[in-house]
């Protein structure tokens, strides 16, 4: 095959297989722990003995484990509930370290589309001749922000979006919110964080494993169904 400066040599972009990794192995962690989780309630359930004597853990850590099964049973599922949403807060990082990546790439490669001249200026020749050669502040509008904005950015760059991204503008803001409320205020509501006076401990957001692998296939659906426009 005869060399062509836009013709893609390979089916997948850097950026995309170091994002399938990552959605790989986010998966592969999750399921190793959800099958032990109704496992193990069920032998604490069915064991006689308070949870002191069923459990296995070092002595010094006695007094942070409830010996009241049912009491154990609450923070057990308080931890799941913990551990599905820091799920969330991974998806969406490397979500957006993936657009980052690959937007930024793109305009590198063809910065003409920045003035309507796409494929009029090779960007690899500005790259061999230039040590800091960058689009990553294009990159970065296109990742910050509420997704309606997002998506006005993603059109001033490259004219279109993909209708995966499109379509799924919604539920991806619903991510967006939920990442902030986990990182902001580790998974409250931020505004009831910060109020004063209140001493009690704000009920953290709830996640389902259901709604968790629903967010996995959106953001696989976006990025599988737009990878092929920017790279």
């Amino acid at each position: 095959m005869s060399f062509s400066r836009w013709q893609k040599y390979e089916i997948r972009s850097w950026a995309f297989s170091v994002f399938k990794q990552y959605h790989t192995h986010l998966n592969r962690m999750i399921w190793s722990q959800i099958p032990t989780v109704g496992f193990i309630e069920k032998q604490i359930a069915i064991a006689s003995g308070d949870a002191h004597t069923i459990l296995i853990f070092e002595p010094e850590d006695e007094r942070s484990v409830k010996k009241d099964k049912l009491v154990w049973k609450q923070d057990f599922k308080e931890f799941n509930n913990w551990n599905r949403l820091n799920t969330i807060m991974s998806l969406s990082s490397y979500l957006e370290i993936y657009l980052s990546s690959i937007i930024s790439t793109a305009i590198e490669s063809n910065p003409g589309i920045l003035h309507n001249a796409s494929k009029k200026i090779d960007g690899a020749i500005i790259l061999k001749n230039s040590k800091k050669y960058t689009y990553s502040s294009y990159a970065n509008k296109c990742i910050i922000g509420e997704w309606t904005k997002r998506i006005s950015e993603f059109k001033n760059i490259f004219g279109n979006v993909p209708a995966e991204l499109e379509h799924n503008v919604g539920e991806l803001e619903k991510l967006r919110i939920l990442r902030n409320n986990i990182g902001h205020a580790f998974g409250r509501d931020i505004d009831l964080s910060r109020k004063k006076g209140k001493r009690s401990i704000i009920q953290s957001e709830r996640i389902s494993l259901k709604h968790v692998k629903h967010f996995l296939k959106i953001v696989n659906t976006v990025v599988v169904g737009g990878r092929y426009i920017y790279a």
